[in-house]
């Protein structure tokens, strides 16, 4: 029997999760906020200091929640990757920044 979570429950949950908050329930959105912080703190954490990881984290989501009406995600995505892969890129985003500034 294998530790792993089921991966489409997972994406299930999410989905439901999802559309609470796009209905606007913060009390989802803090559900959701708790459930993702570790994960994609930690993440982050390859990529920029302690600082910049927590202010990726906030930008993201507060993009998401201004955006949680029109924000559809794909079916084929699932909710986790979207975030892991938005954190990568902000945290890039983050580097090419601070290249910029020391050059």
């Amino acid at each position: 029997m294998s530790m792993e979570p089921d991966i489409e429950l997972m994406i299930d949950e999410d989905k439901v999760l999802w559309d609470s908050i796009s209905r606007g329930d913060k009390k989802a959105f803090n559900d959701f906020f708790m459930k993702y912080y570790t994960l994609l703190y930690e993440y982050s954490r390859y990529y920029v200091s302690a600082e910049d990881a927590k202010e990726v984290l906030q930008e993201l989501m507060m993009w998401l929640w201004e955006n949680r009406v029109t924000f559809v995600l794909g079916t084929t995505s699932s909710l986790r990757q979207y975030l892991i892969t938005s954190v990568r890129h902000r945290c890039l985003n983050v580097l090419r920044k601070q290249k910029k500034g020391n050059t």
